[in-house]
């Protein structure tokens, strides 16, 4: 602790100072861990930020502090988001045929007339008209933040030959509605289950009790969020790379569903001070 805690003047200042191990307080030029001056507002942040990662994807940001920091990340996905609107809406318009046999109208075709900009997400699409007895239904694609096309997934019934269809929802996360925080690859193992294959992570071995089968299960994904640090840099990782969920009955499958990947968003704060996991 030689040189390292000060309670007086350091330079033109007054208070208690703190310096990283190996550092002068006295010096006025040497990193602190804590300064009294500026203790309500607590750690010292070296750097912050957010962004967005794709399904297995990872960013790594330099700090440059010389030694590994305190670090605190936290993420959510698009599931635990308020979406905003896009900077522009998407507009459609909408072609209805008749059925004679059932003397109704319904939606075949939603043409793109403007894509919109600034989608995130595909906007969910709402059909109304007059004359509307069941709503039809359909999904947007989208291409470089804009709507390039919908495909028409249920015709609905129309008793006149006019409906409207308006999109809403689709651009950028407004605020998250729950915040998940990431593990520390420094202090948890992110280890697979051993002897199985990439990812595998089996929840339940195949068994009977007493000759009689039991249903079991296994997982095979990768979940959440991670981040490492080294002297330099932090690194971020999306570990939500979908992957196989298994149902097994008497050694035989019998449920089987693939999960896809999501992108998460994710903060992170660098505070400029040791961590407290080296």
């Amino acid at each position: 602790m030689a040189n390292r805690v000060l309670l007086g003047q350091r330079g033109s200042d007054y208070g208690l100072y703190v310096s990283r191990s190996g550092q002068d307080v006295t010096s006025t030029s040497s990193s602190l861990i804590f300064d009294s001056n500026s203790a309500v507002k607590g750690f010292n942040v070296a750097a912050r930020g957010q962004g967005i990662l794709n399904a297995g994807a990872s960013r790594t940001f330099s700090h440059g502090l010389g030694f590994r920091p305190f670090v605190e990340v936290t993420y959510t996905n698009a599931e635990n988001c308020v979406l905003g609107n896009p900077t522009s809406a998407a507009t459609f318009s909408v072609t209805l045929i008749y059925n004679s046999f059932l003397s109704a109208w319904f939606v075949v075709s939603v043409s793109v007339t403007s894509g919109g900009s600034g989608y995130v997400t595909a906007p969910t699409l709402t059909f109304s008209g007059p004359g509307q007895i069941s709503a039809a239904a359909a999904t947007a694609t989208l291409s470089g933040g804009s709507v390039s096309s919908v495909t028409v997934t249920n015709g609905g019934f129309y008793t006149s030959n006019s409906a409207t269809c308006t999109p809403s929802g689709g651009g950028a996360p407004a605020y998250a509605t729950n915040v998940y925080k990431a593990y520390n690859a420094d202090t948890l193992i992110y280890d697979n289950y051993t002897g199985q294959g990439t990812n595998y992570f089996r929840d339940h071995f195949i068994w009977t009790g007493n000759g009689q089968p039991f249903n079991e299960w296994e997982l095979d994904y990768d979940e959440g969020c991670y981040y490492q640090t080294t002297t330099t840099n932090l690194t971020i990782k999306n570990q939500c790379e979908g992957g196989t969920y298994r149902e097994y009955y008497n050694f035989s499958t019998t449920h089987s569903s693939n999960y896809t990947g999501q992108a998460i968003y994710y903060a992170y704060v660098i505070f400029n001070t040791d961590s407290p996991f080296v």
